[in-house]
């Protein structure tokens, strides 16, 4: 059998193919419809009609059951293909609750092609309702299997939800599963062992742990009652057996007053109080009644019934509600000073863990920047000194000044000078050799205009003339040179000792 697929988005068809098989082949072709999500919610049908536009056909579309998907199956009927040409099918949707409403409604056609000789006429296409029964009784099977399995899931769940335990780190549970833990209930969000309750990723609290209320104001005093008369002593009875040993009663219970005492009963049922020191014995008596009061307070202001000592043995199980209420009031304020010790201990802990992170991170930083330095010292980076020197090769040029002799100014631009260097002229004057002449550096060497002039020996222009007359700004006076300048020339002169200045 060939199938054809045909999808609907909205109000458009898409078919795999357009031939609905030859005339009078009914039911041999099977239609998979596979509907966009505008068609969700609505009851589907088909409506067929043959070539002509007759022969008027339902068949109702049933999902598959227990399918999440929106395709459905179906068949031609043969009503459509009983003639030659294109039949014709639409698409209703509708609410089950409306079947005469049509809410969505798309329409296409299919080819029925001719047939050679005589074609198979097979049953007529079954009503609506008959489709419908059909349907029901095919997926009651179904239907039953799910609900079966359904009850099988319902049965573990509440399997999972009735445990209710006290946490243990070693037990598996599973997602339903409800603990105690700290007084506190909790149930289990996902499958998990050795998880606390705490971690709210696995673990939802339905129940927190109630705070201790207030103890309620003491009632007023009942009124004694009238002691009776003394009846008379009787006679002393003989001395009975001695009975078996008994089993031996709980350990005593520690009350802070004014100190630590301890109160215990020994093998021979006697109530036994202990304390530290002989300076805070306990105040202890009995009255009357064979009750024992214990005072708290040097002063007397505050104190209690223990209860009645009457009998063989006394136990912590011999106090009533109240007195252990009492005892735990007065016990509160050094739990609550072990529980602050605690929590600051806990609070050191956690501050001392962050210093250790905080010293590991500035190591591992030191450790960095040092890897860097031997980085960049090896690659020739940077130049350690020896001796307290840094060697030449390590001094930027611009760093140091060269002093370059010339014979003339011409030799100038021929130096491989830089900025800042200087360049002396260097003449024979007298037989000696003498510096006439300084120029500076100011840019490119090869440049003329670069070089400047920064010292001029004024005595060796002019008071090296041999007369007055061929010497430039000067005179001869007993064979001494005299030399005219201004303060600012002979300030930058080169002085000789037998010349004259006269500065103005």
């Amino acid at each position: 059998m060939n199938n054809i697929t045909i999808n609907i988005n909205g109000q458009f068809i898409r078919k795999s193919t357009k031939n609905a098989g030859a005339a009078g082949s009914a039911n041999s072709r099977e239609l998979k419809f596979i509907f966009d999500k505008s068609w969700d919610g609505y009851a589907k049908r088909i409506i067929w009609r043959d070539s002509f536009g007759e022969n008027e056909t339902s068949v109702i579309l049933t999902p598959q059951i227990a399918s999440k998907t929106s395709e459905y199956s179906s068949y031609i009927p043969k009503e459509a293909t009983a003639k030659t040409g294109w039949c014709s099918f639409t698409v209703e949707g509708y609410y089950t609750a409306s079947p005469d409403k049509v809410m969505m409604s798309v329409r296409d056609c299919l080819f029925v092609s001719h047939a050679e000789g005589e074609a198979n006429i097979p049953p007529v296409t079954k009503s609506e309702a008959m489709q419908l029964q059909s349907e029901i009784e095919e997926i009651m099977p179904k239907v039953n299997a799910l609900m079966e399995e359904t009850r099988g899931e319902i049965s573990a769940l509440s399997q999972k939800l009735l445990l209710w335990e006290e946490y243990n780190s070693k037990t598996y549970y599973e997602a339903g599963n409800k603990v105690t833990f700290n007084g506190s209930s909790f149930v289990c969000k996902q499958n998990c062992i050795g998880v606390s309750p705490e971690n709210e990723d696995f673990w939802l609290m339905i129940a927190a742990r109630g705070y201790r209320g207030s103890k309620g104001n003491q009632g007023p005093q009942g009124i004694r009652g009238e002691v009776g008369e003394k009846g008379e002593k009787g006679d002393k009875g003989d001395k009975g057996d001695q009975g078996e040993r008994g089993e031996r009663g709980l350990n005593g219970s520690v009350v802070p007053a004014n100190g630590f005492y301890s109160f215990s009963v020994d093998e021979n049922g006697d109530l036994w109080v202990s304390y530290p020191d002989s300076e805070n014995a306990p105040s202890v008596e009995l009255n009357e009644n064979g009750e024992l009061i214990l005072t708290t307070d040097q002063n007397g202001a505050s104190s209690f019934n223990v209860g009645s000592v009457k009998g063989d043995k006394f136990t912590y199980l011999d106090f009533t509600e109240d007195e252990k209420d009492e005892l735990l009031i007065r016990a509160m304020p050094e739990i609550e000073a072990v529980n602050k010790a605690a929590s600051e201990a806990v609070s050191s802990a956690a501050n001392a863990l962050v210093s250790e992170e905080n010293a590991a991170q500035s190591e591992e930083v030191a450790a960095r920047a040092m890897e860097d330095l031997l980085e960049m010292i090896n690659g020739g980076d940077i130049v350690l000194a020896t001796g307290g020197k840094l060697p030449l090769s390590a001094i930027p040029a611009t760093a140091t000044q060269e002093i370059y002799t010339v014979t003339s100014e011409d030799e100038l631009t021929s130096l491989t000078a830089q900025r800042g260097d200087l360049a002396e002229l260097i003449e024979e004057i007298d037989s000696e050799r003498t510096i006439t002449k300084t120029w500076q550096c100011l840019g490119d060497a090869s440049v003329r205009e670069n070089w400047v002039v920064w010292g001029t020996s004024y005595a060796v222009q002019a008071g090296n003339a041999t007369t007055a007359n061929n010497a430039t700004n000067a005179n001869m006076i007993n064979n001494h040179r005299i030399v005219e300048m201004t303060e600012e020339e002979f300030q930058a002169a080169v002085k000789d000792e037998n010349t004259y200045y006269l500065v103005y």
